[in-house]
């Protein structure tokens, strides 16, 4: 479960959504050369209205994923952290926004414009190894089987690393939440997470293995349009 690529999330709290594009595409401006760039915007539909047995989660309102296979992978995602952040001054609440960072486990590689962004913290009864080698090793596979066997979306897990996050926070000035959970699913459209939100043997068999694993009260979600800048490949 080593991986030696590292993904430092910013998850944004937009101040307004007007020109908010624009403004994530400038404060970028300059990094694809060296690290992965993918911007996420809100989405026209509401992903999370469809699904009404479960609570509504805490929305994304934009985030920006740095990804790097480096050494020094930190201190190029921090410095590049920054230099966003800096980009987007005034534009967003900075006390509400926050990082997450840790090393990246791409369980299914896929392309695509229409995003799934999650962030939650883990069951505080379990150790973040506990958690982590579950997420990877029993749900993951789970998703697969319920699914038929294949997984029709890009499935990417950031293994939050909760001291580097916080660390990270300081550095670019945004309030930290201790997360553990970050992940991104990639679709062609939002057609696709529709159509698995329709399948309720799916639905209700994730429901029933996050219990215990996932606290729930933590989610941040939502449905968004990305846009890579450039994605790192190493």
């Amino acid at each position: 479960m080593n991986s030696d690529v590292q993904r430092l999330a910013l998850i944004l709290e937009p101040l307004a959504a007007d020109g908010l594009a624009d403004a994530l595409a400038a404060a970028v401006t300059g990094l694809a050369g060296h690290i992965g760039v993918r911007i996420a915007t809100p989405g026209a539909v509401d992903m999370f209205a469809l699904a009404e047995d479960r609570a509504r989660p805490r929305p994304v309102g934009a985030a920006v994923e740095l990804t790097c296979r480096s050494t020094d992978a930190d201190a190029t995602l921090f410095d590049a952290a920054r230099q966003v952040a800096a980009g987007l001054a005034g534009r967003i609440d900075a006390a509400r926004s926050t990082v997450a960072i840790g090393p990246l486990h791409v369980i299914e590689q896929r392309a695509g414009d229409a995003l799934m962004v999650i962030a939650a913290r883990r069951d505080p009864s379990l150790t973040a190894a506990a958690f982590f080698d579950w997420w990877y090793n029993q749900h993951a596979p789970l998703a697969r089987r319920l699914l038929g066997g294949t997984i029709p979306f890009g499935y990417e897990q950031v293994h939050v690393d909760q001291a580097r996050s916080r660390t990270a926070c300081g550095h670019v000035g945004f309030g930290w939440e201790p997360l553990d959970v970050y992940e991104t699913l990639v679709a062609p459209s939002f057609q696709t997470f529709i159509d698995i939100y329709a399948d309720q043997a799916f639905q209700q068999g994730l429901v029933e293995d996050e219990a215990g694993h996932i606290d729930h009260a933590s989610l941040w979600a939502g449905g968004m349009d990305g846009c890579a800048v450039a994605m790192e490949r190493g």
